[in-house]
């Protein structure tokens, strides 16, 4: 799948998801704006699912040599690395009350939903797992686990 075909694959897919997210937040009185010269939530998920489709094994590295450098005219909106890490959210993972390490998570959407961004040939039981244990860190009670790896984007709703 090229560049373009998993943009158009997560766009849909987050414009069907956040048509219905936005209609939610406005009944319940909140709303969030998206500033414009940022990278939208499509883009954002484009380009960490890109990630973990290309042979790069730290993202640092993926970001700053690749994207920055070979991606610029397909994302005219690119922001630094660190601004654009500052746009993950990080949890700190506890276990007996000690903390023993932190996490960058994929996406947040407005603070409720944690999306975990894989692209795999099988979603499992692990990654599963790991969405839950990112709830249980994040206090949240909802988390979508979606997989770009197949022919059709799989998605599962993980509820604690």
């Amino acid at each position: 799948m090229n560049l373009l075909e998993l943009f158009c694959d997560v766009d849909d897919f987050f414009k069907s998801f956040s048509e219905k997210w936005h209609k939610r937040l406005l009944s319940e009185g909140i709303v969030k704006r998206l500033r414009s010269n940022q990278l939208s939530e499509s883009e954002i998920m484009t380009i960490v699912i890109h990630f973990h489709q290309s042979s790069y094994r730290n993202f640092k590295s993926y970001y700053t040599k690749h994207v920055l450098t070979c991606l610029k005219s397909e994302f005219p909106n690119l922001v630094s690395y660190n601004r654009f890490v500052e746009l993950m959210p990080r949890v700190t993972i506890s276990y007996k009350k000690q903390v023993v390490g932190k996490h960058r998570l994929d996406i947040v959407v407005d603070g409720k939903i944690v999306l975990e961004l894989k692209a795999v040939s099988e979603l499992t039981d692990l990654f599963k797992q790991r969405v839950l244990s990112y709830l249980k860190a994040t206090g949240l009670k909802l988390g979508i686990l979606i997989n770009f790896g197949t022919p059709r984007v799989q998605y599962t709703r993980i509820v604690t």
